[in-house]
């Protein structure tokens, strides 16, 4: 059954980059920027034997790999919808053979094989010549067996929870606090980094050494004190980990094979035939005509869709990240408050695949009568409006701090020109090389099979963005430091070259799309890409 499983992975990768030069694009850089990424980190483990700091460093690595391997998967950076269980639930396996068939296919991806290869240079680090070596390799094995089975078995264990839509609203709020917790833990990394080798870090090494998942990393650094009875100890509780690991995933998912799905089913406190009206009670402002109905369209699908909702609620979690910083690093000055025009910029970065996320229902703007530059004013007009709460908290929380009151105006025109360039980007982008998005109901499930290539042209188009943004950029930089009562003059000139490029960017983006409608739909619909 592992050959089976391991077989099937391989051929729908190989199917997958039959698809096109796009996937096989995307899994080559997948495995350039991985595996690279894995052996600087072999490299390091390797270099740093016979230190000080090195027991402190596997044990702490230990626990960090593995929480990796336990986060990311759910927040969508590492799913993997071919490893989805509910798609083998008609076939005659017992659970033992689909753990381990999962198992076998969850190590052959480019997390793994990077993950794999930090291990092995660990491994070589800390082995010594002896019986020491034998524990090390051990510990380094089930270090690697911990991080797949706690993947797999949070994720399974939130399946049943993510069909849901009550789960996913909840889900989608913890995300804010995991992005909260992900910024805190880059900065305190970031000082860790800087006192490696010291008294304080080993302290902290030694608090964490008591954890669970830090047991392998734990049994590897005693194999470098020559504490073999301790590093026997280690490697032991390490393995009892393993297998209650392993019996929690074989429950969720034995519950999830069996449970009947239902997050389908109306709840019956509204009635499925009540008329709801598009626009939003708090937006009925917006125009009553074409960009006015894909805008509450837009803003509607915001909160209702749950792959959106992750990004609304990421979105939120910018501000308060941004403050916090701020505020942990002192008093800043007043003219620190334009930068919240950077919130904006970043919430923008989602108008790079405007259509994406439509997928197969972009056939109701092609039915309705096409009309692209209503259908990109509409978006554009939605992802504005989203923008400038963001923007008008951010800057009102950094003037609190700061004092600068004078500059949350000019903070939310700089940041409506910088949206507007990158939207004059955003709108060619999307029309031209228009991503398709999974249609899971897994909020966190959005790869299409071409992640990596996804993000090459993320990284191009915002390449794209910042060289346009550099002369608003320099201009307000050197304006603020030198001659602040200038920006006076200074913003409303940005304004009016965002808008400028808003415009040229989408008269470019609605001729190329006009009479291309339903070739734009087959490239989003997944079903039509297969």
């Amino acid at each position: 059954m592992v050959g089976i499983f391991a077989r099937l992975k391989l051929r729908l990768l190989r199917n997958g980059m039959s698809r096109g030069w796009q996937q096989v694009v995307g899994l080559v850089i997948g495995f350039v920027v991985a595996v690279p990424l894995g052996l600087l980190g072999a490299a390091s483990l390797v270099l740093i034997r016979g230190r000080d700091s090195q027991g402190a460093v596997l044990v702490v690595g230990s626990l960090l790999v593995t929480m990796a391997w336990a986060v990311l998967p759910v927040l969508g950076f590492g799913s993997d919808e071919t490893l989805d269980p509910s798609r083998l639930v008609l076939l005659p396996l017992r659970p033992g053979q689909m753990l381990a068939g999962l198992f076998a296919a969850s190590l052959l991806g480019v997390t793994a094989v990077a993950t794999m290869i930090g291990v092995a240079g660990a491994a070589i680090g800390a082995a010594p010549a002896g019986p020491g070596a034998v524990i090390v390799v051990l510990a380094g094995l089930v270090l690697v067996a911990q991080c797949v089975v706690v993947s797999r078995a949070v994720v399974t264990s939130l399946s049943s929870l993510l069909r849901s839509r009550r789960g996913r609203d909840i889900t989608a709020m913890l995300v804010a606090l995991a992005v909260i917790a992900f910024q805190g833990a880059r900065f305190l990394v970031a000082g860790v980094a800087t006192s490696i080798g010291s008294r304080g870090f080993r302290h902290d090494a030694d608090a964490l050494r008591w954890l669970p998942p830090a047991w392998a990393g734990e049994a590897m650094a005693a194999v470098t004190h020559r504490r073999l009875g301790e590093a026997a100890v280690a490697l032991g509780g390490s393995a009892v980990f393993l297998v209650l690991l392993l019996a929690w995933w074989r429950a969720v998912l034995v519950r999830a094979l069996t449970r009947a799905d239902t997050s389908g089913t109306p709840s019956g406190r509204r009635s499925t035939t009540a008329a709801l009206s598009l626009y939003p009670a708090w937006a009925r402002f917006l125009p009553r005509n074409h960009s006015g109905a894909v805008a509450a369209k837009e803003l509607r699908y915001a909160w209702r869709d749950p792959r959106r909702r992750v990004q609304m609620v990421v979105n939120l979690a910018m501000p308060v990240v941004a403050v916090a910083v701020l505020a942990v690093r002192g008093n800043p000055p007043p003219v620190m408050v334009l930068l919240a025009a950077a919130v904006g910029s970043l919430v923008a970065l989602n108008g790079l695949n405007s259509f994406g996320l439509d997928g197969p229902g972009y056939w109701v703007h092609v039915s309705a009568g096409p009309d692209p530059r209503g259908d990109l004013v509409g978006k554009n007009l939605a992802l504005v409006l989203q923008v400038l709460p963001l923007v008008a908290g951010a800057a009102v929380a950094l003037a609190a701090v700061s004092g600068g009151w004078l500059y949350v105006p000019g903070a939310i025109v700089l940041a409506l020109a910088c949206v507007a360039t990158q939207m004059a980007v955003g709108n060619v982008v999307s029309v031209i090389l228009p991503q398709p998005v999974s249609q899971s109901s897994n909020p966190w499930g959005m790869s299409s099979g071409q992640g990596c290539l996804t993000g090459l042209l993320v990284m191009l188009a915002m390449g794209a963005e910042m060289l346009l943004l550099l002369p608003a950029a320099v201009g307000t930089t050197i304006t603020a430091v030198f001659r602040p009562a200038w920006l006076v003059v200074v913003i409303p000139v940005i304004a009016a070259y965002g808008a400028g490029l808003w415009w040229a960017g989408l008269g470019l983006a609605a001729a190329r799309l006009r009479g291309r409608e339903p070739e734009l739909l087959a490239k989003i619909d997944l079903r039509a890409v297969a």
